[in-house]
């Protein structure tokens, strides 16, 4: 004889509640706090030419408070993630972000 299929919508949901449970949802997946871990590396490596009235390339990161901010000008930082993928920013003689801050950064952004 068949079971019908309602007895087994419960256990299946006591399942999948159990394996949620044995991994919890990932922090790194959060969004970063702009202000207090993004902010400071883009101020660190590009405030002294991406700043001021007449910003290099047009772009001033820093002047971003929050990720929303950030999203909203996704075209401004599709190109900063491109030069901080591709090494041309920081420019050469410049100070340089270390291998692991450029990945985080490249990641938060």
């Amino acid at each position: 004889m068949r079971r019908p299929v309602t007895f087994l919508l419960p256990a299946v949901g006591l399942g999948i509640f159990l394996l949620s449970a044995l991994h919890p949802a990932d922090a790194t997946l959060q969004a970063p706090d702009f202000e207090k871990q993004v902010k400071p590396v883009l101020a660190t490596y590009c405030s002294a030419c991406h700043t001021g009235k007449t910003p290099s390339g047009g772009i001033n990161p820093i002047q971003y408070r929050t990720m929303a901010d950030v999203q909203k000008a996704s075209k401004e930082f599709e190109r900063v993630l491109a030069a901080l993928r591709t090494g041309t920013m920081p420019p050469a003689g410049a100070k340089q972000p270390t291998a692991n801050e450029r990945k985080k950064l490249i990641v938060d952004l």
